[in-house]
């Protein structure tokens, strides 16, 4: 499907895509103030009871099971010649044109990934008139949503891309990313690791109390929306959109009061392992580990955000284990000498401890 088809294919298939609604950000008026009091003595049992529990998972942003693949264990060195399996990336993308290409340029014209990209309601990116962007990859490109973080949005800009790719081509993965993302080997090794772990599907999640369902505290779970995952999920959750809507509306109208996170980290994660795995992740072969490392150390506001990584803050112990679990680390400033440092050191970084 070429770039230049993309209304066309929207057009024929808005019946399908009527499941998403077209939802700005948050807007905190449409909550009573009764469902406001409920989430700030949320909040505020949160940071007296569980801030240090909470930051100290946060700051790998991983959360392992007890058969939690390690990286290092499964791939093999030997780049396996099976070309059959095809990867979409989808990019939602809101930094601008800058990063936009600077995130393509990891792919090189590499035929194995198709990129199918949602691009942030308020930012200005005009991918048919730029000669700067390297358009080979992409697949397609839309400006649906506003998707900015706590907003309704992210969720439906998600879903519109695993819709779109899911039927211009049957992909054996899906891996959810954002242009601050850089890769730490090559997409060799990338691919490599997921031809030996075929129908594995890799997402973050924990269990997490700090909801109000009905007024009453919930167990849920929440999680990172940046993921991997396979055909077989992916087709599930295509089939689930109804209990998508119903998570949204319960979000809209105050029945689910979200004390800590964002719509897309907490819906996707429950879509997945409670309705499609019936609690049981590994019975859908869902692994709790993303793939990704995020430091979560930022306090830009009252609310976590992820920090940019550069080789000033990031130790030598956490290089290893960013090697030994992860593919992916975010967020990265390309235009960050330090942070090209890092991921130059990243991709030649040698173990020589055994």
């Amino acid at each position: 499907m070429e770039i230049e088809e993309n209304k066309t294919f929207i057009n024929e298939h808005e019946e399908s895509l009527s499941f998403l609604s077209n939802v700005n950000v948050f807007n905190k008026q449409q909550y009573s103030i009764k469902v406001i009091w409920k989430s700030l003595f949320i909040l505020f049992v949160v940071a007296i009871t569980s801030y240090s529990y909470i930051n100290k998972i946060r700051y790998y942003n991983l959360y392992f099971d007890d058969n939690c693949v390690m990286k290092n264990k499964q791939i093999n060195n030997t780049i396996l010649n099976n070309n059959d399996m095809k990867h979409a990336i989808l990019l939602l993308a809101s930094y601008g044109i800058d990063y936009l290409n600077n995130f393509l340029e990891q792919f090189n014209n590499d035929t194995r990934f198709d990129i199918y990209i949602h691009i942030d309601g308020k930012t200005k990116i005009d991918i048919d008139n730029n000669k700067t962007i390297i358009k080979s990859n992409i697949k397609y490109y839309n400006h649906s949503f506003k998707s900015e973080r706590f907003s309704l949005g992210m969720g439906d800009a998600m879903y519109e891309l695993l819709f779109i790719a899911s039927k211009n081509y049957e992909y054996d993965y899906y891996h959810i990313m954002s242009e601050s993302c850089y890769f730490t080997d090559s997409l060799d090794e990338f691919y490599n690791f997921f031809v030996n772990n075929n129908l594995n599907s890799y997402i973050n999640f924990y269990k997490d109390n700090q909801f109000l369902f009905d007024g009453k505290p919930n167990l849920l779970y929440k999680g990172s929306q940046w993921m991997s995952i396979h055909k077989n999920i992916v087709n599930k959750l295509l089939k689930v959109t109804d209990l998508y809507n119903i998570y949204k509306e319960q979000i809209k109208n105050g029945t689910i009061v979200l004390a800590e996170g964002a719509f897309d980290e907490f819906a996707f994660q429950n879509l997945i392992i409670t309705d499609i795995c019936n609690g049981k992740p590994q019975s859908c072969n869902v692994y709790n580990n993303n793939l990704r490392f995020v430091r979560w150390h930022c306090k830009r506001t009252n609310i976590y955000c992820p920090n940019y990584l550069n080789i000033d803050n990031v130790s030598e112990d956490e290089i290893k284990y960013i090697k030994l679990h992860t593919f992916i680390i975010r967020k990265i400033n390309y235009k960050d000498p330090k942070a090209m440092e890092l991921i130059e050191k990243l991709k030649n970084y040698k173990d020589n401890s055994e």
